[in-house]
């Protein structure tokens, strides 16, 4: 796109009124933004009555509005950012399909094409156990053609990205205001480390602050970017809620983390789960079984101790490391009673061999 029908979006977006919609509505009405300028006779009549309104708002845009335009475009050009409009093929095709989809995305550093995005979100509160989950979820997708997405908060969201970073996975963190910032400060390192293997993205231009506003748009391109939302830790208000919500409009999938009925930052997790807002997830094995996503590649041979008897092995080779497997077939394979296994199954599972995911179901430790 050449600067002049960017400064021409950009000036046309901050009309009052004129949201994300209705922008892509009017472009594609003229064809360009610059179409939007001096519309001609056929342009109105294909127009309805209210984009009638909005052409002669356009049409009296001050020139000084213009000039800040082009402010915005001088400060981006000379930055490594890259412009990316929702005609632009690179513009994420998830995003896109988005009703609500930015106009532009401005992206620092590399978007890798995936076969799968998962946004990690949760409490800036987050407890070990929380921390504990993303950390678990995020080694056990190293083995799936994955990019983790969040919003780089401090909690729940750093500790995504970076366990992302440790387990080699692209991560992208949207933020909430323009490049010439960073917010938290705090996080600034991890911001940097992200650019390695990754890369920050906002639709927010030069000198935006992160104002309160700006966290519910920048967290629906975080819902618009993922195939599946989950939510580790959240209260019963705050903007991982107003992901998963979005992410349920958008038509993708939500997963949530259980958490005690006493504790406040599980309040919110618990309450999408209850009203079936999302799927509850107890092990990172749950979501790759939900969408029946498969690996590239096998994650390392898990060393056997070698004092484990031969019984142990035979319990081993029957569980696997994607689905589950319950204690009543485990028994039936191996042709052996319930009180048998279940102190063998135990005894694993204190080793680290195994997980319990629930109910006497068994998969391998990752």
């Amino acid at each position: 796109m050449d600067d002049q029908e960017l400064i021409c979006r950009i000036a046309i977006a901050d009309v009052e009124g004129i949201g994300p919609v209705t922008l892509r509505k009017l472009i594609s009405l003229a064809g360009s933004a610059r179409g939007l300028l001096d519309p001609g006779p056929e342009i109105y009549m294909k127009a309805t009555e209210p984009q009638r309104n909005w052409l002669r708002e356009i049409n009296a845009i001050e020139p000084k509005r213009f000039k800040w335009a082009q402010t915005m475009v001088n400060e981006l050009k000379r930055t490594s950012f890259d412009t990316l409009t929702f005609e632009d093929p690179r513009f994420p095709f998830r995003l896109r399909h988005c009703h609500d989809a930015p106009p532009w995305i401005f992206v620092k550093g590399k978007l890798s094409p995936v076969k799968h995005v998962v946004s990690i979100v949760g409490s800036r509160q987050a407890s070990e156990y929380g921390r504990r989950f993303v950390r678990d979820l995020v080694k056990h997708l190293s083995a799936f053609d994955v990019a983790i997405v969040s919003g780089l908060a401090v909690g729940i969201d750093v500790e995504a990205h970076r366990a992302a970073i440790k387990y080699a996975l692209p991560t992208w963190a949207v933020l909430a205001h323009g490049f010439d910032k960073m917010y938290p400060f705090s996080n600034r390192h991890v911001a940097r480390d992200i650019l390695d293997q990754g890369a920050w993205i906002t639709e927010f231009l030069p000198r935006t602050r992160p104002e309160k506003e700006n966290f519910p748009k920048r967290n629906r391109i975080i819902a618009g970017l993922c195939d599946v939302c989950v939510v580790v830790e959240a209260a019963r208000k705050g903007g991982a809620l107003i992901t998963a919500k979005l992410s349920n409009e958008y038509g993708r999938d939500v997963m949530a983390l259980p958490g005690r009925v006493t504790d406040e930052f599980s309040a919110g997790c618990n309450s999408l789960i209850r009203n079936h807002q999302a799927h509850l997830i107890e092990h990172p094995n749950n979501l790759t079984e939900l969408l029946g996503w498969k690996r590239i590649h096998d994650q390392p041979q898990l060393q056997l101790p070698i004092e484990l008897s031969e019984f142990q092995h035979s319990i081993l080779k029957l569980i696997g490391s994607e689905e589950s497997c319950s204690i009543e077939s485990l028994c039936k394979q191996l042709n052996c009673e319930l009180p048998k296994a279940l102190p063998v199954l135990l005894q694993l599972e204190m080793e680290g061999l195994i997980v319990n995911t629930g109910a006497h179901h068994y998969i391998r430790a990752g």
